[in-house]
Formats: structure tokens, sequence, C-alpha cells
């Protein structure tokens, strides 16, 4: 595996060989304290895991193609995930202060639309049927499978700033953003500083799908008027609205 080079690397592992480094740096003080009969092979182990999440092979082949016993499968993956969940928690998060001010600008210079703090959408990841559930709840007659919703918010960039994943593919999108984490923090935790408001009281928005529901900090198309004046005016809004929202389409489709 030394002699990969970054293609191959990024193709088995969905990552670079530079970022399972500086995974393994992270991760290697609380893995060495959880299980030290591993200390030498944590790069290993989070190879392992990280090919696992990848590719959703199956644990005997898993173990096969590691060297490892069938029996330690489930807990490399299961201290892999719970240890970097730990380690890595503060990573996808909204920016704030200083920070969101630079985003807002970059919005604005980008496209043209003022105090835009993100860009949101939900996908769906297949998954198989867990054990214990009814198929109603994870199947999808749309796409005939069993999926999960995946809610993000992506800045200009295509960054991450919030993940929210886990919930029923049967539901809509203003139900999963009202139960999200982003929400919350936004209606009570006041994610957004008042000090960013403009003199006239709007606060910084994010925009979203004809799905979500109109919220003061969310921002969706115009649904079709009756009125001709009306229609020719949303027609231009609805347009300049979708060409930003591409930015959270072109992030899943990079992942």
């Amino acid at each position: 595996m030394i002699q990969y080079n970054n293609q191959r690397w990024v193709e088995h592992f969905k990552v670079t060989r530079e970022v399972i480094v500086q995974i393994t740096k992270k991760l290697k003080p609380l893995i060495q304290r959880k299980d030290t009969k591993y200390r030498s092979a944590i790069r290993i182990r989070v190879m392992c895991s990280l090919y696992k999440i990848s590719h959703g092979i199956d644990y005997l082949q898993y173990g096969e193609m590691f060297a490892i016993g069938k029996s330690l499968v489930n807990m490399v993956l299961r201290d892999f995930i719970f240890t970097i969940n730990e380690v890595f928690k503060n990573q996808v998060q909204c920016p704030q202060g200083e920070d969101s001010s630079q985003v807002m600008i970059r919005f604005k210079d980008l496209y043209g639309l003022l105090l835009v703090h993100g860009a949101m959408d939900c996908t769906h990841i297949h998954i198989h049927k867990p054990a214990c559930a009814f198929v109603a709840d994870f199947y999808s007659y749309k796409l005939k499978a069993h999926n999960l919703q995946f809610q993000v918010v992506v800045d200009h960039d295509k960054h991450f700033c919030d993940v929210f994943v886990g919930l029923s593919s049967s539901m809509n999108d203003s139900r999963i953003m009202w139960l999200s984490n982003f929400y919350q923090e936004v209606t009570y935790n006041g994610l957004f500083n008042l000090e960013l408001r403009c003199q006239d009281g709007i606060c910084p928005c994010t925009l979203g799908d004809i799905g979500y529901f109109l919220l003061p900090c969310m921002i969706i198309p115009h649904k079709q008027s009756s009125n001709i004046r009306h229609m020719v005016l949303e027609n231009v809004y609805n347009k300049k609205l979708s060409r930003v929202r591409n930015v959270v389409k072109n992030a899943f489709r990079i992942l």
C-alpha cells in the first residue's frame, strides 16, 4: 500500500494517504488507552475502518483482507467511530463571528445575494434494512431501496458546515430540518449573532428548496403565482436562488 499513488488511496479509502496519517495521529492517544494490545497496528485499524465505511463489505471479507479476526472486526469499527466522533466533533460547525462575515461576503461576491450564510438540502444514503425496524420506516418507494436521510448545510466553497443524518427516508425536508440540531441552534441558541443583523433587522439566512418551510433564517423559492407580473419577477428570483443552491448539489456530487 505504500506504493499507492494518491489516486489509488482515494479509490480504496476515499481519502489520501496524508489524510490517513493525520487521522491516525489524532486518534492515537485515545485508541492506545482503549486497547494497548494493538498499539503497533493503529494505522492499520484506521485504514480498516475507512475501507469498511467506504465500501460496506461484509465483516468476514473485511477481516480477511486486513488479517483481522472476525471477532475483532466489530470492535475495531466501533472504537474507530466512537473515537473519531470525540476527536472531530467540532470540525464540522457553522462559521461564527468573523468567519461568518467572510462567508456572507463571498456569497455576495460570487452570487450577488446579501446575508447568505449557507445552502441546505437533503439526500438519501442507501442502507441495508435494520434488523429491528419496520420496512416502511427506512424504505423509499420512489427509490425502491432502504435509505437514511442526510441533511447538510454548506458554504460558498462547498465545505460542510452542518450535518444531520439518521432519520427515515419517509420524512419530508421540513420535518427533518425541524428535528435537526441546526434548527435548534438557530432558533433557541442564537447561532446567528444579533450583531450580524443589518439595519432593517434582517438576519443572516440559509437557502433551501421548496421542500422547506419559510423562516426568518431560511429563504425558499416562490411557488407559482397566478399574477403574470409577479410571475416574471418570481421566476427571476427562483432562477437566481437555484443558481446559488447549486453549491450544495455540487457538494453531494463530490461525496
